[in-house]
């Protein structure tokens, strides 16, 4: 196999490509027209990053498409002129160069699962399942960066907050003797409440396991929030700290509703992503709890997908938020 580079797209490069594309290849990558006009209009747009990889003799042989590079975790689109002669392979080693030159967390695409080739190409390169579009494509992320340092934990903390009744709170990191009463708080959830927290187990045994492990834990950070009496009114929490794309999740008490705790506890973590250096997150959250998504969604959420276990996969680019 020759040698290949990146080049930046234009429109005689793409209808170059595009002539030599199979039919297949041509019906799962283009959702634009390949007109002349088309390209050019898609090379112009500064949304996304078209690049194609050209051999020694400058002919296309493979194109890709970063859609969204403003973001941080940019969604990838490939494509390979002749499938098998490893320019798949060549181009995503350097594709994933670009990302770490242009300081992306992480790379997420989404392919057919009849995409043999394909699943195995991306899944060679490091690219796990998250999840699936709303397409049921597979949804996959990748973290670009070439031997990642473990992510170290920060601080523990504690801090008042106010709610908008007047009552006061404390957010503090959960600690090892809280079990019995990170218990009595799902205790008291109704059964719909707790049926949101699916599939973890909320059993008394593991939440004591939780409390007691989580200093050592470096995949996760927990944390709670509880009233002057000492009871949790709200649980919020981050796994998949060593993932470029953590993953969060918060619960408030039945007899704490009202007080803004969700809200609070959504900027609490948010902030705490920030002082990881991290700046984008996601969430799974139950197909019915619509309290909640319309929370995340203004709170800069978006609706990317759905998990495995059938709950909304949301995406949030802290950039956006205040």
């Amino acid at each position: 196999m020759q040698e290949i580079t990146l080049k930046t797209a234009d429109a005689e490069l793409l209808g170059t490509f595009f002539k030599n594309l199979g039919a297949e290849a041509l019906a799962r990558f283009t959702p634009h027209g390949i007109s002349p006009a088309a390209l050019r209009e898609v090379c112009t747009d500064p949304s996304d990053a078209r690049l194609v990889a050209v051999d020694a003799d400058g002919v296309p042989v493979a194109y890709v498409v970063l859609r969204e590079i403003a973001r941080p975790v940019p969604e990838l689109l490939i494509a390979a002129a002749e499938p098998g002669c490893g320019y798949g392979t060549r181009m995503l080693e350097l594709v994933k160069a670009y990302a770490r030159e242009q300081n992306k967390t992480a790379l997420r695409a989404s392919v057919e699962p009849d995409n043999i080739r394909a699943h195995r190409l991306l899944g060679h390169h490091g690219f796990t399942q998250i999840g699936f579009t709303g397409g049921m494509n597979l949804l996959l992320l990748c973290d670009p960066r070439e031997n990642p340092t473990p992510r170290g934990k920060l601080p523990e903390v504690s801090r008042e907050y106010v709610s908008r009744t007047g009552n006061r709170f404390t957010f503090r990191s959960l600690c090892a003797d809280d079990g019995e009463r990170l218990d009595a708080f799902f205790r008291q959830l109704d059964k719909k409440g707790r049926a949101f927290f699916t599939p973890h187990d909320l059993t008394r045994l593991f939440l004591e396991t939780l409390c007691r492990d989580t200093a050592a834990d470096i995949n996760a950070d927990r944390f709670i929030v509880t009233d002057t009496d000492g009871r949790i009114a709200g649980y919020v929490f981050l796994s998949a700290l060593q993932s470029p794309l953590p993953s969060m999740g918060i619960g408030t008490a039945e007899w704490a509703r009202g007080e803004g705790l969700g809200r609070e506890m959504l900027r609490f973590i948010q902030n705490r992503v920030r002082a990881y250096g991290l700046r984008e997150m996601r969430l799974s959250t139950h197909l019915t709890n619509y309290t909640a998504q319309k929370l995340y969604k203004t709170s800069g959420f978006e609706v990317i997908g759905t998990t495995s276990f059938g709950e909304l996969l949301m995406l949030c680019d802290l950039g956006r938020v205040d």
